[in-house]
């Protein structure tokens, strides 16, 4: 499976372990923006591959993830 973006470390997480709270809260806080931002962009495709999925059960099928 191809590394996706929500699996890869974050360019700027390294050496956050010694940055003061604050500063710690504000990247995580950010961190989150970010990830909100990505999955609202993502929604239609979202939304599109619930309608599949839900098609499938109703029809007998199963869903499988790795």
């Amino acid at each position: 499976m191809a590394e996706t973006r929500t699996e890869a470390l974050h360019q700027n997480a390294a050496g956050l372990d010694v940055q003061a709270p604050d500063a710690i809260l504000s990247f995580l806080a950010n961190a989150q923006i970010e990830a909100a931002r990505a999955v609202h962009g993502a929604i239609p495709a979202i939304a599109e591959a619930a309608e599949l999925v839900a098609r499938q059960l109703k029809g007998g099928g199963r869903l499988a993830y790795a």
